[in-house]
């Protein structure tokens, strides 16, 4: 069985892998309430914005431990939410 922090690792480094293919190569296009947007951004979205909570959630929780796994995926979140806001144009940075 795989392990929490290695799995949220991996997912980190997935999503980020998957935003930089999502920025570079168009999909198929889904239309939702008016708003025309790739279908690969749905899945992006949803890792990119879930797993820094759980990433957080686990080092709070397990905080007399090195949780070094769950510090890489943090930061893999953190630089995947920068280039989200970057890349739709957002003025948040």
């Amino acid at each position: 069985m795989i392990a929490r922090n290695k799995l949220y690792l991996f997912l980190s480094i997935f999503s980020f892998l998957f935003l930089i293919i999502g920025m570079f190569k168009s999909f198929e296009k889904v239309t939702y309430l008016g708003v025309t947007f790739d279908i690969v951004w749905i899945p992006i979205l949803t890792l990119t914005l879930t797993l820094p909570f759980l990433n957080s959630l686990e080092i709070i929780k397990n905080n007399d431990q090195l949780n070094l796994y769950y510090w890489i995926a943090l930061v893999f979140n953190v630089i995947s939410m920068i280039f989200i806001l970057r890349y739709f144009g957002l003025g948040l940075l």
